[in-house]
């Protein structure tokens, strides 16, 4: 019953973490170039957004039920620091590529 209570409770956090990636994103572009190029680039590569924040939704499932895992006393402590490390440095890695994109628009 508490592992499936850690579960539920994994997913919603990354549930909640995809729904503030695309919240970002829209906040980001908004700021940047104003809501119509928000909307516009969205309709255009919807399906990468998407993808990422699915992705980005399920490592922070994946990360938090680790953490509950190693905190319930069950190890792989060591491992959880370094593949987390290597996930985050990944992540940013993938994301940060997408600053060289934007493009200032005046509407």
């Amino acid at each position: 019953m508490i592992m499936q209570k850690n579960i539920l409770k994994s997913i919603s956090y990354g549930i909640s973490a995809a729904f503030m990636l695309f919240a970002v994103y829209f906040v980001i572009l908004t700021l940047v170039s104003g809501w119509a190029f928000a909307q516009d680039q969205f309709g255009t590569y919807w399906y990468f957004i998407v993808s990422l924040a699915v992705g980005f939704g399920i490592q922070i499932a994946l990360y938090n039920h680790i953490r509950n895992l190693v905190r319930g006393g069950r190890g792989i402590g060591k491992i959880v620091g370094v593949s987390g490390t290597t996930s985050t440095a990944a992540m940013i890695s993938c994301c940060a590529h997408y600053l060289v994109n934007i493009k200032f628009h005046k509407s």
